[in-house]
């Protein structure tokens, strides 16, 4: 059964790194989870916050069509942080999305051979509180109390700094809390951004709320 819409996630322009300056915004999720990080176990406190230059932001397409009301920001770095083992990284590039439509924020790990996307982590998606219904993504919000879904996605695992980060559950469900905060003017993009190519596709996943809830029951009950 499918529990995720695929979206390919079109990049429009990246400018080419040729401004002097970038105004970035750091996403930051916390809640709670369990699984490994390689070979270490952890079970309890787990925030990831990454940080984007808003000038990347692009448009969502799946299909070739739009998805209205979804963007995109490509993440210049990202820090995940495990209460009982410490701060990782994400060892390949990775996005951050809001889908006004759906009202849910995500982290994706893009991942090769083929320019995919494994979407990890989602926030606001069991509530039903419309909090990212309007919001543009790319200015100052909350902090708000929310939910977090840590997943593992299109894949078994994401790859960070120190191995293989793996979910216990293909669900994993907590409370938490979300913000958004705007930087300010920072150093310009890393070079390496500037060499991908107009329309890049990336293929994502974006979580249908009512299969999601319907999986949910069904792993519960």
């Amino acid at each position: 059964m499918n529990k995720f819409l695929n979206i390919s996630v079109a990049i429009v322009s990246l400018g080419l790194a040729t401004q002097v300056s970038a105004t970035n915004i750091a996403y930051t999720v916390s809640g709670n989870g369990s699984g490994f990080v390689g070979t270490q176990s952890f079970s309890g406190a787990v925030s990831l916050t990454t940080v984007a230059d808003i000038a990347t932001q692009g448009q969502c397409m799946s299909g070739g069509t739009p998805v209205a009301g979804c963007r995109y920001v490509l993440n210049s770095s990202t820090d995940l942080y495990i209460a009982s083992l410490g701060h990782f990284s994400l060892t390949n590039p990775s996005i951050s999305f809001v889908n006004n439509a759906a009202s849910i924020f995500g982290f994706s790990e893009i991942y090769p051979p083929f320019n995919g996307v494994n979407t990890f982590a989602f926030v606001d998606i069991l509530t039903g509180s419309r909090l990212f219904a309007a919001w543009d993504g790319i200015s100052n919000f909350g902090p708000i109390a929310t939910d977090l879904l840590l997943n593992n996605g299109l894949r078994p695992f994401a790859e960070t700094s120190g191995g293989a980060l793996v979910f216990n559950q293909q669900y994993e469900f907590s409370a938490a809390t979300f913000s958004a905060t705007l930087l300010g003017a920072a150093v310009p993009e890393p070079a390496s951004w500037a060499m991908m190519l107009l329309g890049f596709t990336l293929i994502g996943g974006t979580l249908r709320r009512k299969a999601l809830v319907q999986t949910t029951t069904r792993l519960t009950a």
